[in-house]
């Protein structure tokens, strides 16, 4: 339950109609909204025709009367009324008038003596009792009040007991703001007090003309209002409507609701449920908007102004950072049995580097229910960070499992697991996530599966079925060829890898420096001996800059699959934007010249045809640019991706290589090519 009230020092502003249309709007909206017309002398809720009781009914002067009388507080439910209706989507809305208006009505509002009823009869015990009973009864998630103007004890207990925020409406003149510095100074003092209540205050100026201000007469009104009440900036602005409507007491959100008057409601609305941590709504708005503040500025860029307005209110010596640390805490507190909060809030501590209580709400999160691919992607991505490798592979494998993926949330699985250290990938094939990939989405994916034996198996087998698939376009096949080609070789599956990329007799003339490259090495690999014919192509490829390929046909996209460790990515629902198949080939026909795995092919090149001292010095350019940018890096020594340690010691056997000791790249261990090299050498 939040409790706002709307509070002008003068009448005259338009406060009773702006209360009627924001609540209205809010129940319309789908919240439980109550409204407490606490303006005793000049009250106006129950005059509006949509809100009409069907008698006169009781309320809050009754309410008090009885308590004095009995020295208890009557049941509520007895004051107040539902208004049919006003309502949309499962919204509801009451009305607690100020009184029944007849005879007995004004003698009964002199007779108590507000100052008397708190020193004698534990007033402040009856308000918290009516609180206590609205929340019970009704169990609202708005209560606004209309609240008596001027310096009053009613205006007190509207604008200092009973709220959680208070709306000043205001006409910019001297009047208004001599009458305001006190009561706006008094509502600060309250998170001062022992009990520490901060209450959020909104700045509206009412009623305002619609002409040019050419003398900046209220440009003038606006800046002293500003420093004189010290707000950052106005909540809204309420412009002065020329209608006859108003004479009908209209109810523009409900009657007009495309006039710019019903605009300006709808919008005072959102800003007083923006600054409510007990509406999920609000709290999932501000949360979002906090991860994408704190992610902008932790990237060094300028904060985005209208992102951080929208975070906090400045309060007196409330520093901002204090708010946002109060609204996560009551964040916190409303809603730790929803998913969906829990998983923002998970990620709002990842993003201050809290993993350990990042990790703990994810856990929570999916205990209460989120057992989304996401959720469990995200946890074993923390629990990477943490060094629970072995956790963070189990948790990959339960999310593929768990149904359906996006790609990007299959990159990111594929990443974890290599990071992990996994080792065995083929249960990934039977995996719901992979079966729910496109043919495109399969050969895509396949370079991050090349990273270990069993991945490479995987992706033989997902490369397969995408190029059995009639759907797959000509170019994609392309891409497929050339990544089934690297599996196979990095497997000794040599004769196949061959069969791959020569399905029919080619000139080895015609061959891309790509296929020129990887038929060499699954040649080399088949028989023992380096073909000279295939390096010299590449060799001649390198000096003909137009016509060459990175040798790898790795699919770039960012640098996803090389990221170390791998980018979480957080999602909250609703679907990924679909992968764009041609732009995500498009990179592969790139030449990437300063790659480290493009000098390290063209030192074997260099050193198959003799050509020692280029080998040795595209073998240091290799080595200079895995240094340069320390990244997993497809290796020909192993033909998988390997880490940046792995890619330096694959360059280091290289070196023996070209100095002529007997060593062979490692996916040929074990095989009879292997043995039979071991008793030659190259030429």
């Amino acid at each position: 339950m939040y409790v706002t009230t709307f509070y002008s020092f003068k009448g005259g502003v338009g406060r009773s109609l702006a209360l009627v249309n924001v609540g209205v709007a809010l129940a319309r909206s789908g919240r439980r909204v109550l409204l407490a017309d606490f303006d005793l002398h000049a009250p106006g809720i129950h005059t509006f025709d949509a809100l009409k009781p069907p008698q006169p009914h009781a309320g809050i002067v009754e309410y008090v009367t009885q308590y004095r009388a009995a020295r208890a507080s009557p049941d509520v439910r007895e004051f107040v009324y539902e208004v049919e209706g006003a309502s949309r989507h499962g919204g509801r809305l009451w009305v607690m008038p100020s009184g029944k208006g007849d005879a007995h009505f004004q003698a009964s509002l002199a007779a108590i003596q507000w100052q008397d009823l708190y020193a004698n009869l534990d007033g402040y015990f009856m308000i918290e009792d009516l609180k206590a009973q609205w929340r019970e009864a009704f169990q609202p998630d708005y209560v606004l009040i209309d609240s008596l103007t001027g310096h009053t004890d009613v205006a007190g207990i509207c604008t200092r007991q009973l709220p959680d925020a208070v709306v000043i409406l205001f006409f910019p003149n001297e009047q208004n703001l001599c009458g305001l510095r006190q009561i706006v100074a008094d509502i600060r003092r309250e998170a001062a007090e022992p009990q520490g209540k901060a209450i959020t205050l909104h700045f509206v100026m009412s009623n305002v003309p619609d002409l040019d201000d050419e003398e900046q007469i209220l440009r003038r009104r606006m800046r002293a209002f500003k420093e004189a009440l010290g707000y950052d900036r106005l909540t809204a602005t309420i412009h002065h409507y020329s209608s006859l409507a108003l004479l009908n007491q209209a109810i523009f959100v409900l009657d007009r609701p495309r006039s710019r008057l019903a605009r300006e409601y709808r919008e005072l609305r959102d800003a007083i449920v923006a600054q409510n941590m007990q509406d999920r709504e609000a709290a999932i708005r501000f949360m979002r908007d906090l991860l994408a503040y704190r992610g902008v500025v932790r990237e060094g860029g300028p904060a985005p102004r209208v992102t951080y307005c929208r975070l906090v209110t400045p309060q007196g010596d409330r520093t901002d950072a204090r708010v946002v640390d109060e609204r996560l805490a009551d964040i916190e507190q409303n809603f730790t049995q929803d998913p969906h909060v829990l998983m923002l809030l998970a990620a709002l501590r990842d993003k201050e580097g809290n993993l350990e209580e990042a990790l703990a709400w994810l856990e929570r999160a999916i205990a209460m229910g989120n057992t989304s691919g996401a959720a469990l992607l995200v946890r074993a991505e923390i629990r990477l960070r943490l060094g629970d490798a072995a956790g963070a592979v189990a948790g990959v494998q339960e999310a593929f499992c768990s149904g359906p993926l996006e790609y990007s949330q299959v990159v990111l699985g594929l990443n974890i697991l290599r990071q992990g250290g996994a080792e065995s990938l083929e249960w990934l094939t039977d995996s719901a996530a992979a079966k729910s990939l496109s043919p495109v989405e399969l050969v895509l994916i396949s370079p991050h599966l090349q990273f270990t034996a069993g991945g490479q198996r995987a992706a033989v087998e997902l490369l397969t079925k995408a190029l059995g698939d009639a759907r797959l376009a000509a170019e994609m096949r392309d891409v497929a060829r050339k990544n089934l080609s690297l599996a196979l070789t990095g497997l000794g599956r040599f004769e196949e890898a061959l069969n791959v990329l020569f399905a029919e007799p080619v000139d080895t003339c015609r061959l891309s420096i790509h296929d020129a490259f990887n038929g060499a090495m699954a040649r080399w690999g088949l028989t023992g001996t380096p073909p000279e014919d295939l390096f010299r192509r590449v060799v001649d490829l390198d000096e003909a800059p137009a016509a060459a390929e990175p040798f790898t046909a790795l699919i770039k996209e960012g640098a996803d699959y090389q990221q170390s460790p791998p980018v979480v990515h957080w999602s909250f629902g609703g679907p990924h934007p679909a992968e764009n198949a041609a732009h995500a080939v498009r990179p592969w026909m790139i030449r990437l010249i300063n790659r480290a795995n493009y000098q390290q092919c063209l030192a074997v090149a260099h050193w198959s045809l003799g050509n020692l001292q280029q080998a040795e010095q595209y073998i240091s350019q290799a080595e200079q640019a895995a240094l340069a940018q320390p990244q997993w890096e497809f290796s020909c020594w192993r033909y998988r991706l390997v880490s940046p340690s792995d890619f330096a010691g694959d360059c280091r056997q290289i070196r023996e290589l070209i100095a002529g000791r007997p060593v062979r790249p490692l996916f040929m261990a074990g095989t009879a090519a292997a043995q039979l090299a071991e008793q030659t050498s190259p030429a």
